[in-house]
């Protein structure tokens, strides 16, 4: 199931990408290009990251440098919210993932939720930021996939979904503070 249209890739990519101005359709596929991506959109947010993803993303998400982006995103401004909704965190539990760590330290500025099985069909992974910029893979233990900084349309119909499925969600358990 294809949550969003795809776009016709740009005749010339730009030299930089800007959140909210960039409106280029690239395609990637691997993990280092998917998560660097994500840096890269995620250093220029400050409103809301939403990500819909089925196991924490290990190769794209379990990185140091994008936890520490969400550290300082969460620090610098103090609206930001950040939602995931998550599949599976088994793995993610037994491996010490490090948005997980982040997640527990943070749980009132990083909410994460379980998939609801009623959308267990739907196996994309994406991440949707202020609104406008979102990478998105259509199966998501697959790494072919595209990046947009500037497209609130297609942003604001994964997020529309993003919503519909958090709206029926429960925490997911693992992820709330520790208290030793």
């Amino acid at each position: 199931m294809r949550l969003i249209p795809e776009q016709s890739p740009p005749t010339e990519l730009p030299e930089r990408y800007d959140l909210g101005k960039t409106n280029a359709e690239i395609t990637f596929s691997s993990a280092a290009v998917n998560r660097n991506a994500a840096i890269s959109m995620l250093r220029q947010g400050h409103l809301s990251v939403s990500l819909y993803t089925q196991d924490l993303d290990p190769k794209v998400l379990d990185d140091e440098n994008l936890t520490k982006l969400f550290l300082n995103m969460v620090k610098h401004y103090k609206e930001m919210q950040i939602k995931v909704l998550v599949r599976d965190s088994t793995a993610a539990v037994k491996n010490s993932h490090a948005l997980l760590r982040l997640a527990q330290q943070l749980s009132s500025h990083i909410e994460v939720r379980n998939i609801p099985d009623i959308y267990r069909e739907v196996r994309a992974s994406f991440m949707v930021v202020d609104r406008k910029g979102f990478f998105y893979r259509p199966k998501a233990g697959e790494f072919d996939g595209s990046v947009n900084f500037n497209s609130p349309a297609r942003a604001i119909k994964l997020l529309d979904f993003f919503s519909e499925v958090w709206e029926k969600s429960e925490p997911d358990p693992h992820f709330r503070k520790l208290h030793l």
